[in-house]
């Protein structure tokens, strides 16, 4: 979650893994959270972030999911993401670089573990 309030998804080997961690952190109470690309944010400025965590985590992964299913062909599917989800609140803290080397790994770890469903 960047200053702007928006949750920017990203796993990077696992999505069930992912979801198992959020689902873990969501039973956790806390006041304070440190965030990717963030750092120390209050209770009240994260209110139902595991939430909007797991959402926008699900939400990305069908993303990629209906890519790969309409045909587009992996290698391009990084900057479909890019157009899709990057702002310049995000672009103030991750360059396209790693924004594109982050989505790759996504994307990969994405479509092995949902290779069944495609």
């Amino acid at each position: 979650m960047l200053p702007d309030g928006k949750i920017y998804p990203c796993y990077l080997t696992s999505f069930e893994d992912t979801i198992n961690s959020i689902e873990k952190c969501r039973k956790l109470r806390y006041k304070k959270l440190s965030l990717p690309h963030r750092g120390i944010v209050s209770e009240t400025e994260v209110e139902n972030f595991f939430v909007r965590a797991l959402k926008a985590n699900i939400i990305y992964r069908d993303f990629i999911l209906t890519m790969k299913k309409n045909g587009v062909k992996e290698i391009d599917m990084p900057e479909k993401l890019f157009q899709e989800y990057v702002t310049n609140a995000l672009l103030s803290v991750q360059p396209k670089e790693a924004f594109i080397a982050n989505a790759y790994a996504t994307i990969k770890c994405t479509l092995k573990e949902f290779a069944n469903q495609i």
